[in-house]
This record gives structure tokens, C-alpha cells and sequence, in this order.
């Protein structure tokens, strides 16, 4: 088994890099995912791999189901398939990739789903769905 742990307190690039060592003050617009330490329920053997997912390409891929799939979904969906994406890339066309989109993006509209947040936060967000907050 990898030590997974490290992931807890990985890598941070700017204040917008997806980060979960919260304990050196580092900032992160997706919630959840960014907890300071993993959940008892966590099993850290049946981890494959730990993908990097920037706060910005999680919101944009929130935005992109939104716009091309319609599917409101929230910050951790938008990393799930991110991550998924980057993963299925780098696999033959017969192996599958599964992920799960946990949660709803009816509690974000004022947040990953609202340009001006995004905008003071620094986040330029590709596929935009401007007519959300409207």
C-alpha cells in the first residue's frame, strides 16, 4: 500500500490550487474535499492513485455539466470527473473508468455557480453558465 497520507498535506501552487492542509492556511473554494485530515471510514488500500485537481478546472468542469450535459452538481463532482477525465485519457479505450457525482450544486449558486465570486476570487472559468445566477 502507497502512503496516501502525504496527499493530506500535499501541494499547494497559489491560493486557488486545491489543497488539503488547511493547518498552513491555504485556500480552497471546493468544500469538503478539502478537509484537514481524512474521515475514519477512509481505507487507504483500495487507492489506486491521487489526482491533483485545481480549484478552477473542478468549477469549470461543474460549469461544462452544466452547459453540455445539464447537471447542476457540485465542487467535489466537478474534481471526481476532472479527475476521471485525466485518468480515462491515459487508458485504452476497453478499460472503463467509474466515478460518482456526489453532490448537488443547488447549495453553490452563490458560490461556483456565480461569476462575480469567481471573478474576486481569481478564477476564470471557461465554459461559463451565466444564465444560472440570473
Amino acid at each position: 500500500m502507497l502512503n496516501y497520507w502525504n496527499y493530506y498535506s500535499c501541494y499547494s501552487n497559489s491560493k486557488n490550487d486545491l489543497s488539503l492542509n488547511s493547518s498552513l492556511g491555504q485556500f480552497s473554494i471546493i468544500e469538503g474535499a478539502g478537509k484537514s485530515a481524512p474521515t475514519k471510514c477512509l481505507d487507504f488500500s483500495v487507492i489506486d492513485e491521487v489526482v491533483k485537481v485545481s480549484d478552477e478546472e473542478a468549477i469549470s468542469t461543474c460549469h461544462q455539466l452544466a452547459k453540455d450535459e445539464g447537471l447542476l452538481v457540485g465542487g467535489s463532482s466537478g474534481l471526481n470527473v476532472f479527475a476521471a477525465k485525466l485518468i480515462a485519457n491515459r487508458l485504452d479505450r476497453k478499460q472503463v473508468v467509474v466515478t460518482v457525482l456526489c453532490d448537488s450544486g443547488i447549495k453553490y449558486l452563490s458560490k461556483i455557480y456565480n461569476q462575480e465570486f469567481l471573478s474576486k476570487n481569481g478564477l476564470k472559468i471557461e465554459s461559463s453558465v451565466s444564465t444560472i445566477n440570473n
